[in-house]
């Protein structure tokens, strides 16, 4: 997923899905020129899921 989507989501700004990227608060992997980061659905759905719970 794109950061943009991932933003959408949890109904945050593109910049905000960056920094809990960089500080580990989300898993994301880096695209090959290091600009981008993408996301797992599998591994947003999950901490969508425990936000949900708690």
């Amino acid at each position: 997923m794109k950061t943009r989507e991932v933003a959408e989501l949890f109904e945050v700004e593109p910049e905000t899905v960056v920094e809990w990227a960089r500080l580990g608060k989300l898993r994301a992997v880096r695209t090959p020129g290091g600009q981008q980061y993408r996301f797992r659905a599998a591994d947003i759905a999950a901490v969508l899921g425990e936000e949900v719970s708690r």
